[in-house]
């Protein structure tokens, strides 16, 4: 049976390496709430990385930090929009292994003390969407209403067979969770990277 993950950024892992006085770059202030455009109202913006096509020219993204704070850098950037914003030394590994259907879109990471300006980051924007979910095995609350789903955390659970084939997804029924293969958690852990965590989910 093939394996699948959620993978999110590796909050405890953060939050141990500043306590040991060795914090990462972190982004607490964007310009995304700014952003309007052509079928996203000001404000939403930062709902269109759940959409399986952008179909709009990307604009500019601001992301700050302080570098007085930490000038450690990282290859999952924490952000508030919690994105999955990634350092390119990722990119460069996922596109030199051929994943298919995914794109990535640039940021500008601003050091608000210096108005340096890091273009080494970049939004992962995920365009395979999926009937993903075993809902046998799932513990979820349907809304009729609005027909969506509210899922249980550590009690959800992929369907294999779905999504056999896919190396990054989201579920059709719920956008926010980022699945990954067993092939990219290979690719990102024998790489070394960085402030990820994956939660197996079949």
């Amino acid at each position: 049976m093939p394996a699948f993950y959620e993978m999110h950024l590796d909050i405890d892992y953060i939050e141990k390496q500043e306590k040991k006085g060795k914090p990462f770059i972190c982004s607490e202030k964007d310009n995304v709430d700014d952003i309007e455009i052509e079928g996203y109202k000001k404000g939403f913006f930062c709902y269109s990385i759940y959409e399986g096509k952008l179909n709009f020219k990307w604009p500019e993204i601001n992301l700050y930090y302080r570098s007085e704070l930490s000038e450690r850098e990282c290859d999952f950037l924490y952000n508030i929009c919690d994105w999955p914003v990634l350092h390119k030394r990722v990119m460069n590994a996922l596109n030199v292994n051929d994943v298919k259907g995914i794109d990535f879109y640039p940021v500008n990471l601003i050091d608000e003390s210096t108005g340096i300006i890091n273009h080494d980051y970049y939004v992962l924007h995920v365009k395979n969407i999926i009937d993903a979910y075993d809902l046998k095995r799932s513990k979820y609350f349907y809304y009729e209403e609005d027909d969506s789903y509210v899922f249980m955390p550590r009690q959800t659970f992929l369907d294999p067979k779905v999504c056999e084939g896919y190396d990054f997804f989201r579920s059709e029924k719920f956008f926010p969770p980022l699945y990954v293969s067993e092939r990219i958690k290979k690719i990102i852990e024998e790489n070394g990277f960085t402030c990820f965590e994956f939660i197996s989910m079949v």
